[in-house]
């Protein structure tokens, strides 16, 4: 999950640069940081999966 840090800029390059910046710091939450709450929240059941032909 990413938050949002400042507006999109003219220059998409350099926005896809600063993107890749950021998440080359590999942004991951330390084990036990995030509440159960917020957990259950990103990882609910949203129904059954849609299945294709």
């Amino acid at each position: 999950m990413y938050e949002r840090i400042r507006n999109l800029g003219e220059d998409r390059e350099a926005d896809d640069a600063t993107l890749m910046e950021l998440a080359s710091l590999n942004p991951v939450a330390p084990e036990g940081s995030v509440p159960e709450e917020r957990q259950r929240h990103l990882a609910r059941n949203i129904g059954p999966l849609l299945e294709l032909p």
